[in-house]
C-alpha cells in the first residue's frame, strides 16, 4: 500500500510539475531548473550532448533535492552561487557543493516582512560588477543586496502591482522592472534615493494594448547591446528603442500572453500560452514557429558559452526542451 501511495503521488506531482525557472552554471556545463514543488534539479549537459546520443530522448538529472517548502519562481547564476527565490527565502547554494551532491543551502536572505508575511520573490538579477543581488517581489517593491555581505542597501518603491520580471543595462547603471501594474519602470541603480529614471507604459500604445487580455507586463529583455527593449504580456510583444523610449515594432502576438523573451542574434523570441516558441525579426515579421512539450511555456534561456550554445524552454509539463539548433528540438530532459 505505501508503495502504492508513492508511486500515485509521485504520478500526481509528474503530471502538475510546472518548471518556472532555469540557469546554466558558470562553465556551461550545467543546467538547473526549479518548480512549483519547490524542487531543483540539475542536469549534466556534457553526457547529454555527445555524438553518441543523437537520438530523441529523455534525459534525468544527477542531482535533484526539496530547496524550498513551496514554489520557485525565479532562478539565477549569481558568479560561483546558484540562487533560488521562493514563496519566501531567497536561497543560495554553491555550484561546487551542487556537481558533489552536496545540497546544503550555503545561506538564506528574505525580503522585508509585513503583515502579510514575506513576499515571493519573481524575479532576480544580479550585476557582477558591484556584486549587487536584485529580487522582483509581489509587494510591489524592488530589492538590492550587497552581495559579499548579504545587507539589504535599498528598496526601490513605486511600483503598484506586483513585480513580475527584471533586466539589468549595466552600461546606464540601470535596472528594469516590469510589473503587473502594465508599467516597466528604469531605476538608477548607483543612487540611493531611489530615483526612478523613466516609466514606460506599454499599454497606452493603441497599436500594442489588448483591453481584453490586460495590461500588466510578464516578460522583459535587453538586447545585448542594451539599446532595445522587448516586452510583453496582456499587451502585444513590442520592440523599444532605449535611447529615445518609443515603441519600433509590434509583434502580432497570436495568443493572450507572452511569459518568456529574449534576444537571439538579430531576432527576438518569445513564448507564452501556446506550444511554440516564436522566432520574430526587429521589424515585427513572424520568421518561424519552433513546436515544443508544453502547452504554455514560462522560461526560455540560451547557453552563451563559447562552443556550448544551446536554448533551452519549459513550463507547465515535467520535460525541458533542449536546442542545439534552434530551429527544432534535440532533446528533453525529465524533471523527475
Amino acid at each position: 500500500m505505501a508503495n502504492y501511495e508513492a508511486e500515485n503521488l509521485a504520478e500526481r506531482m509528474r503530471l502538475h510539475t510546472t518548471i518556472f525557472g532555469q540557469a546554466f552554471s558558470p562553465c556551461g556545463h550545467y543546467l538547473a531548473a526549479c518548480d512549483n514543488f519547490g524542487r531543483i534539479c540539475v542536469f549534466s549537459l556534457v553526457g547529454v550532448l555527445k555524438p553518441e546520443n543523437n537520438t530523441l530522448g529523455s534525459y534525468k538529472p544527477f542531482v535533484s533535492f526539496q530547496a524550498h517548502h513551496g514554489p520557485i519562481y525565479s532562478l539565477i547564476t549569481a558568479g560561483h552561487y546558484l540562487i533560488s527565490g521562493g514563496a519566501t527565502d531567497i536561497c543560495g547554494w554553491k555550484w561546487s557543493d551542487l556537481l558533489l551532491k552536496f545540497t546544503e543551502v550555503a545561506w538564506k536572505i528574505q525580503p522585508n516582512n509585513t503583515s502579510y508575511g514575506y513576499p515571493e520573490t519573481n524575479a532576480l538579477a544580479y550585476n557582477e560588477v558591484d556584486n549587487i543581488l536584485f529580487a522582483g517581489c509581489g509587494d510591489n517593491n524592488l530589492y538590492q543586496w550587497d552581495m559579499e555581505t548579504r545587507q539589504l542597501r535599498d528598496i526601490f518603491q513605486g511600483h503598484t502591482d506586483y513585480i513580475q520580471c527584471l533586466a539589468l543595462r549595466e552600461t546606464n547603471n540601470e535596472i528594469f522592472s516590469a510589473s503587473e501594474d502594465g508599467t516597466v519602470r528604469v531605476w538608477d541603480c548607483k543612487n540611493r534615493s531611489n530615483k526612478e529614471n523613466h516609466c514606460i507604459k506599454p499599454n497606452e500604445n493603441e497599436d500594442i494594448c489588448r483591453v481584453s487580455f490586460g495590461k500588466w507586463i510578464s516578460c522583459l529583455a535587453l538586447s545585448s547591446t542594451q539599446d532595445w527593449m522587448a516586452c510583453g504580456g496582456g499587451p502585444r510583444l513590442s520592440l523599444w528603442h532605449l535611447s529615445s523610449y518609443t515603441c519600433t515594432s509590434v509583434m502580432d502576438t497570436p495568443e493572450s500572453t507572452q511569459h518568456a523573451v529574449v534576444f537571439h542574434r538579430d531576432l527576438i523570441l518569445s513564448a507564452g500560452q501556446s506550444p511554440f516558441i516564436y522566432n520574430w525579426q526587429t521589424n515585427g515579421d513572424l520568421k518561424t514557429k519552433v513546436p515544443v512539450s508544453a502547452s504554455t511555456l514560462y522560461s526560455i534561456n540560451i547557453n552563451r558559452s563559447p562552443g556550448r550554445e544551446m536554448m533551452v524552454a519549459a513550463g507547465n509539463c515535467a520535460s525541458i526542451d533542449v536546442f542545439t539548433n534552434f530551429g527544432y528540438k534535440s532533446l528533453s530532459l525529465s524533471f523527475e
